[in-house]
């Protein structure tokens, strides 16, 4: 990749349990698609020459579309907490500061980038690795790795891969019959917009 190469260091850190004075007791499962964040707020390499770190980008941009809760909430297919971190249900008693979130979304951007080199053969920009970054955080990497985009892709077909990006808006939920049917959620529209434009940046 087209990019330059940079040691990253892994950041080892232990999930602090706040002291709240109610526990969480039950959840029940809400889909929120009004959020959409301003495009203008998301960053791209283009602009003064500064060097620019691929996976900082992305971070900065993954951060800035989930949004930060200290407590775990409903997602789709499970819980997250922080910065759309997936936690199991043993862990629904934490709480975590910002630092701490960071923290954890930087180590799981830094393992997704290790995965999207070994998988791309394709020469990227900056803003294009991170454009996949934010994608594969969102989807997961089995989903990536079996979808016609990253076929697509890896042939050399740049200008398809916005395309292939918008398609990514469903997500399955049952109904109250337990029908499970798609759903296009406008959150995740927006998102895909918002990664289609960076992308022809």
């Amino acid at each position: 990749m087209q990019y330059h190469k940079v040691v990253l260091v892994v950041i080892t850190f232990f999930i602090a349990h706040c002291n709240m004075a109610s526990a969480i007791t039950a959840f029940t499962f809400t889909i929120d698609d009004s959020w959409c964040p301003d495009s203008a707020l998301l960053e791209s390499d283009q602009g003064p020459k500064v060097e620019t770190i691929p996976v900082e980008l992305a971070i900065k941009n993954i951060a800035k579309l989930e949004g930060f809760r200290a407590t775990p909430y409903d997602d789709v297919g499970g819980h997250a907490i922080g910065y759309g971190q997936q936690i199991s249900k043993d862990q629904l008693d934490l709480c975590v500061t910002k630092e701490e979130a960071y923290a954890m979304l930087r180590q799981h951007v830094l393992e997704l980038h290790a995965f999207l080199l070994a998988k791309v053969t394709v020469a990227l920009t900056n803003t294009q690795v991170a454009v996949l970054l934010s994608f594969i955080y969102n989807v997961g990497r089995s989903n990536f790795a079996k979808s016609t985009l990253y076929r697509t892709l890896n042939d050399g077909n740049y200008s398809k891969v916005p395309t292939e990006l918008k398609r990514w808006v469903y997500v399955t939920v049952y109904t109250s019959s337990g029908t499970k049917v798609k759903k296009r959620l406008k959150g995740l529209v927006n998102r895909r917009n918002i990664e289609a434009n960076l992308w022809a940046v």
